[in-house]
């Protein structure tokens, strides 16, 4: 067995085909640590141009604020929309990759692969789903 960091396996794709042809199993031992809430909130990217061509970048307000950030122009309004979406996402992001952890305390490779599932059909519309991919290549192994 091969863990998936030390392969050129990236996708949940190419894992849950070999997952179906049985050459998918759990890391002995894996780090199981991932990227948090917070974290992914404020590594994320994204930004829009006011009235006078000005860019203005997310986060417009911190992880704690969203809730009671208070717009100030049309480009705060929006970015306060990608704040509220980005947190939610980054909230249940961060619960399917801690499910994924615990199929794989569990021993259970069928729920380590439903959950990253989970997390990656919530990451990816915000990029390319960098920690659901980390994680499984943390937890899983393949053998050839």
């Amino acid at each position: 067995m091969k863990p998936l960091t030390s392969t050129n396996i990236w996708t949940l794709t190419e894992v849950r085909n070999l997952a179906d042809e049985g050459k998918i199993s759990l890391t002995p031992c894996a780090d199981t640590r991932h990227e948090d809430a917070i974290d992914w909130y404020e590594d994320y990217s994204y930004y829009v141009l006011d009235a006078d061509g000005v860019q203005h970048m997310h986060p417009v307000c911190g992880w704690s604020e969203v809730d009671e950030f208070e717009p100030r122009n049309a480009a705060e309004e929006r970015l306060l929309e990608v704040a509220r979406d980005v947190k939610g996402a980054a909230e249940a992001i961060e619960d399917a990759l801690d499910e994924a952890v615990a199929a794989y305390e569990r021993g259970d490779l069928d729920g380590v692969l439903a959950a990253l599932d989970e997390a990656y059909e919530i990451e990816r519309p915000h990029g390319d789903a960098p920690a659901t991919q980390a994680l499984m290549r943390q937890l899983l192994s393949v053998s050839y």
